[in-house]
């Protein structure tokens, strides 16, 4: 701790605005800084693509072309260390020892509600700072919501001066499909045992048994550390499985907003999309959608950030 007492006594030479500043210098070198953990990017081409798909539910059509402008994605999801240092640096309220508010809304939830089957929680509060267990520090946030990913996008920007967000949705199908590619699944056209080594499914090794897929071998029963599996065309890692991730976009249950009655407009859902670890090969296709409340948190839900290209 800096000390007064060490304060160079002023002579007539130096003004009372150097002293402020030498303090200041002191401080600093006894408080350095910590260093911002960005996301790590990768830059994806511009281009059109066929979004949606003939098959699954009705919400992924009608299929469409789509332009995707220039746009950075990150590698990764987001983790439970960077999500860590966001909850200890902005003011929460935390209601009954389980939720966590920011500016009156839901952005996290320290218990699980859904899909817990001897779930171990990653994030804790102790004394009033939040920590994570052992471990834990590579594997995806869960248990965030919409407005857990938006407000931590945007505290992101605000400490780099670099416009993060989330993802639209069509950004990311044509990021986890391989652009023109428009691959079933990331990184692979192939379901099957083929498809453990690009995703965390569902498979043999899964906590909730009777989901369980035993043509596939992943070997996580819950969430894998992030980047575990092979990458998609992109260089992207865990598009597919691992953790569905939120998307920017309003949720509609079809592309054709014609065919959308008035009361499904009005419902405030969001999109999350890419599977888990608890879906099977079918409903983790780069084209399945899913949706819920912004302030919706469970364990299969997590998010990594865009960025445009400046």
């Amino acid at each position: 701790m800096t000390s007064f007492e060490n304060f160079p006594k002023p002579k007539k030479n130096i003004s009372f605005f150097v002293l402020v500043c030498l303090f200041i210098l002191m401080v600093a070198a006894n408080h350095p800084v910590k260093e911002i953990q960005e996301p790590n990017l990768v830059l994806i081409p511009g281009g059109s693509f066929k979004m949606g798909s003939k098959e699954g539910d009705s919400d992924v059509r009608p299929v469409r072309k789509v332009n995707v402008t220039p746009f950075y994605l990150a590698k990764y999801e987001v983790t439970n260390e960077e999500f860590v240092e966001f909850l200890n640096s902005i003011k929460v309220e935390v209601k009954n020892n389980e939720e966590v508010f920011y500016r009156g809304k839901q952005i996290y939830d320290l218990i699980c509600d859904g899909f817990c089957s001897n779930w171990q929680h990653e994030i804790y509060l102790d004394n009033g700072r939040f920590k994570l267990r052992p471990g834990s520090e590579q594997f995806p946030v869960v248990l965030v919501s919409w407005y857990g990913a938006v407000t931590y996008a945007k505290w992101l920007a605000q400490r780099t001066g670099k416009p993060y967000r989330l993802p639209t949705e069509e950004e990311w199908e044509y990021a986890a499909g391989s652009g023109k590619l428009h691959q079933k699944w990331a990184g692979t056209k192939s379901g099957g045992k083929a498809l453990s080594k690009f995703a965390n499914l569902c498979d043999a090794f899964c906590a909730v048994k009777n989901w369980r897929d035993h043509t596939l071998r992943d070997g996580y029963a819950y969430t894998a550390p992030v980047g575990s599996f092979k990458p998609n065309k992109f260089g992207l890692y865990d598009m597919t499985g691992n953790v569905h991730e939120w998307c920017s976009n309003r949720y509609y249950p079809s592309y054709d907003l014609s065919l959308v009655s008035k009361e499904d407009k009005e419902e405030e859902l969001y999109v999350f999309r890419g599977g888990s670890w608890i879906n099977n090969i079918k409903s983790s296709t780069t084209t399945a959608r899913y949706s819920a409340e912004p302030d919706y948190c469970t364990t299969v839900v997590g998010f990594r950030l865009a960025r445009g290209v400046e």
